[in-house]
């Protein structure tokens, strides 16, 4: 992954922003990224591109 995560749009978190995995009947299926902090997490994506995209343009009070 090349492209920079943005910090948290609801804590302003810089360094606890991971990338996880959603699992769904035993098999990894979607990806999200999350704010270890305070627990805000992005849509669920089909590849971590688009997680991170979609993460990037989250604004605070935004659902996904």
């Amino acid at each position: 992954m090349t492209e920079k995560l943005k910090p948290c749009p609801f804590c302003g978190e810089k360094e606890k922003i991971k990338r996880a995995a959603a699992h769904s009947f035993h098999e990894w299926s979607e990806l999200v990224i999350k704010c270890q902090a305070c627990k805000a997490r992005g849509p669920e994506c089909a590849t971590w591109t688009e997680a991170v995209e979609a993460w990037n343009k989250r604004e605070k009070g935004s659902d996904s």
